[in-house]
């Protein structure tokens, strides 16, 4: 089921009730459990569109994107890429369409392989597609380091001689060298220094202007999503709990851990950085071996303790609704963040107990 209505035509992209389950290892004596990753997630990316999939650590953005990409089996749910089901794709033509989606991963320094150049390293996809002939691929090799920030003579150099940010650029350049229409980015900046993630953020968002490509932005940070995506979708113990417009979702949230995440994000107005007020969430993520009944966050949630009929919270899982104007919230009290007139990060005031992981 689509839940954005901000691009009219067909999506690059589909995910629609994904759910990914891992086999729990117990005992000795124990039958294997059942642990959910991703409950019945679903995000849609527009062609040219950057969508920030935003949560904490252990939200399911990683299990998600590689249930996207096929390195993780899905539970059920399917994933559509310009209108083929992959699961129902046969073989090779599965392989022409993972040719279009490429992913960068997060560490730059385990993606690589240290017995490789630079130059072998961003061929490779040509090769293993079949694109161009070794002139070509040459040429196509120094085009794509100097598309990435990086001199053609990189391609005679290894990983070990690289930094990291440097390593990512390659890592950047390989994805591209498939001439790809969607690239999956899993948190490719949060292992680099703060000035290099300028850097990469900044080639990420030329490359989408001059390129059109689709990118699928994975990311701990909302202030980095203002800055790339233009939808976001937020997601919390592996599910899509608000999808909407980047800027309507960083000023207004509708989803009370949504305002959580946007209550952390620094403001550069040292006035604005005073009065800024963060919401600190009680307590720690829930269990997955034992997971909560009802809304999965309502063991955290800072506005059900002031809802008079909270219960609800815990008997009922929320649907994602639609709210209008291209956003969606799966809480039981969204109507409530609408009502306020001030940002619900300030508003909320600050909660007492531990804080999250929002790293």
């Amino acid at each position: 089921m689509r839940l954005d209505t901000t691009y009219d035509a067909a999506p690059l992209l589909d995910a629609s009730e994904v759910t990914v389950d891992f086999t729990e290892k117990r005992g000795l004596f124990q039958s294997p459990g059942t642990v959910r990753g991703v409950n019945k997630a679903s995000i849609t990316v527009a062609r040219g569109e950057t969508l920030g999939l935003v949560g904490e650590s252990g939200s399911g953005k990683s299990t998600l994107a590689r249930a996207i990409m096929g390195l993780t089996p899905i539970t059920s749910g399917r994933v559509v890429f310009d209108g083929k089901d992959l699961a129902r794709l046969s073989n090779q033509e599965r392989r022409r369409v993972r040719r279009r989606m490429q992913m960068v991963f997060q560490n730059p320094y385990s993606t690589l392989d240290p017995r490789m150049s630079v130059g072998e390293t961003v061929a490779e996809p040509m090769i293993v597609h079949g694109l161009g002939n070794p002139k070509r691929r040459r040429e196509e090799v120094a085009e794509l380091l100097q598309t990435v920030g990086l001199n053609a003579d990189f391609a005679g150099r290894y990983p070990d001689a690289l930094s990291g940010g440097q390593r990512q650029r390659v890592s950047l350049a390989r994805a591209l060298a498939s001439q790809p229409e969607l690239i999956v980015a899993d948190e490719p900046i949060s292992a680099l220094d703060v000035s290099i993630q300028a850097q990469i953020v900044n080639l990420l968002r030329r490359l989408q202007r001059e390129t059109a490509l689709s990118f699928l932005f994975i990311t701990h940070d909302l202030s980095i999503v203002q800055n790339i995506s233009q939808r976001v979708a937020v997601m919390y113990f592996g599910e899509v709990v608000e999808t909407g417009p980047s800027r309507d979702v960083c000023s207004t949230p509708l989803h009370p851990y949504s305002a959580a995440l946007v209550s952390a994000i620094p403001r550069p107005n040292p006035a604005l950085e005073k009065a800024r007020t963060q919401i600190v969430l009680e307590g720690e993520v829930p269990s997955r071996v034992n997971p909560p009944s009802g809304c999965a966050f309502h063991t955290r949630c800072w506005l059900k303790q002031r809802m008079p009929d909270a219960s609800v919270c815990s008997r009922v899982v929320p649907a994602l609704r639609r709210m209008g104007n291209g956003r969606a919230v799966a809480c039981h009290f969204a109507e409530t963040m609408t009502q306020a007139s001030e940002p619900h990060a300030v508003r909320a005031g600050r909660m007492s107990g531990s804080e999250g992981n929002l790293t």
